[in-house]
């Protein structure tokens, strides 16, 4: 007995009949953030202001994820070293640390070290990103414009076969905005311009809200 199966559909997808596939593409994993790993870190970018010599708070851009108390930050290029003596959650636009030995400023930027693989979650928004002659995808969000398309599966950096033939990507469809994994706040929405970005498109994307009613 012979037995055919077809791999469900993204909950993301609207309507699978509208979606426009294009070619396999590898990822980028060399330009894919530290906040992509599965546990993640992130780049701390001091705000407005900078702080003081012996200041024992920085400013800082909305943190990516939690910065736990001990890390060590170091501003790459600037010499100028900082750690953390309080826990800071994710979002958290200031930082408590021990008191200074040299002043920051506004731009100055710390990499924290992520661990495990990268990983890119199925409905991730992606741009283009040329490689020598190869054309390989990076995540759109904090990467600049413009948006290519959104990645159809799971990516992950220790993949042996799709890292290879690539991944595919949905170039044009309906799809439900609020099910993204970029799309933030409440209700989830995508941001503006890299929406309009993806309804730019040639093939055309369109999106729609997503709403439970199996309840009713």
């Amino acid at each position: 007995m012979r037995t055919t199966s077809q791999a469900a559909n993204p909950a993301f997808v609207v309507d699978p009949g509208s979606v426009v596939r294009g070619s396999g593409r590898q990822v980028d994993w060399s330009l894919v953030g530290e906040d992509r790993r599965l546990t993640p870190g992130q780049t701390v970018t001091v705000g407005v202001g900078g702080a003081a010599i012996g200041a024992t708070s920085i400013p800082v851009t909305a943190l990516s994820a939690a910065l736990a108390a001990g890390t060590q930050l170091d501003f790459t290029g600037a010499g100028k070293f900082a750690k953390v003596t309080v826990a800071a959650a994710a979002g958290a636009t200031a930082i408590t640390v021990e008191a200074l030995p040299q002043a920051v400023v506004a731009g100055d930027t710390a990499t924290v070290a992520g661990s495990g693989k990268k990983f890119l979650p199925a409905g991730t928004i992606v741009k283009e990103s040329v490689s020598g002659n190869v054309r390989k995808i990076i995540p759109r969000v904090g990467n600049g414009a413009t948006a290519y398309g959104i990645i159809v599966s799971d990516a992950n950096e220790d993949s042996t076969v799709e890292a290879k033939s690539g991944y595919g990507v949905y170039t044009g469809g309906k799809f439900y905005e609020s099910l993204l994994p970029d799309a933030a706040g409440t209700p989830r929405v995508l941001d503006a311009t890299i929406k309009s970005e993806l309804v730019a498109l040639s093939d055309g994307m369109s999106f729609e809200s997503y709403t439970d009613s199996s309840a009713a």
